[in-house]
């Protein structure tokens, strides 16, 4: 068993790879399903708001998960400086670890450099590379959650794949990863249903909000 499965098995829910996975499973269904339930989204200059999109929906399918399951968490956005409108991210914070959600090229490949996530990634430098298995678990059981990466990406705006990766502390590598793509969960057919209507009910007024106004000064959606 690797650092991070080791990590996820002893600290965390069992259930939580596969709800991740889930959350953004639903996230990618409910962004298709929006593309092609509005007209305005097909145009081809409207692809630049498929990331914003995809973005929100992944936040808002990850609380509603999360909150079904009854796993204790709190999920906050997180604004980079002090600046109005300055960029903002999603923090999850769970027994046994801090998450942020973030897209990436391929499953393999790290994040972009960012200073909020760089600052994060020194919550790791308990886990050394150089150091046994046996002396990581003892150092362990005296620090802080770690800090790690729900990665998640794939081409044209479908779902490739879902992992789970544990970032260096001062470098832009993985300390270690693992795919939670598929990864098996239950949920009944009445969480599902209450997952897709929270979505519904959250993301409209989202939705409009990030199409804005058409050429004509109308509402697109």
């Amino acid at each position: 068993m690797n650092i991070l499965e080791k990590h996820l098995s002893d600290n965390c829910d069992a259930r939580l790879p596969g709800l991740l996975n889930y959350g953004v499973a639903e996230a990618y269904k409910y962004l298709h399903k929006l593309i092609n339930n509005v007209p305005a989204l097909q145009h081809d200059e409207m692809r630049k708001t498929y990331g914003y999109l995809r973005n929100a929906l992944v936040d808002i399918a990850l609380r509603n998960v999360l909150s079904n399951s009854k796993i204790e968490y709190k999920l906050s956005s997180m604004s980079i400086d002090a600046r109005k409108n300055s960029y903002t991210y999603s923090m999850l914070k769970v027994k046994g670890g801090i998450i942020i959600p973030v897209k990436t090229g391929s499953i393999s490949s790290f994040p972009k450099k960012a200073n909020y996530r760089n600052a994060k990634r020194r919550l790791n430098y308990q886990f050394n590379l150089f150091e046994s298995e046996k002396e990581l678990d003892e150092k362990y059981d005296n620090q802080d959650d770690p800090f790690l990466m729900l990665t998640y990406g794939g081409k044209n705006y479908n779902l490739d794949f879902v992992s789970i990766g544990l970032p260096n502390a001062s470098e832009n590598t993985w300390i270690d990863s693992i795919e939670i793509t598929n990864t098996p969960v239950m949920v009944t057919n009445q969480e599902e249903t209450m997952i897709h209507d929270n979505l519904d009910l959250e993301f409209t007024p989202i939705a409009k909000k990030m199409l804005g106004e058409d050429n004509n000064g109308q509402k697109s959606i």
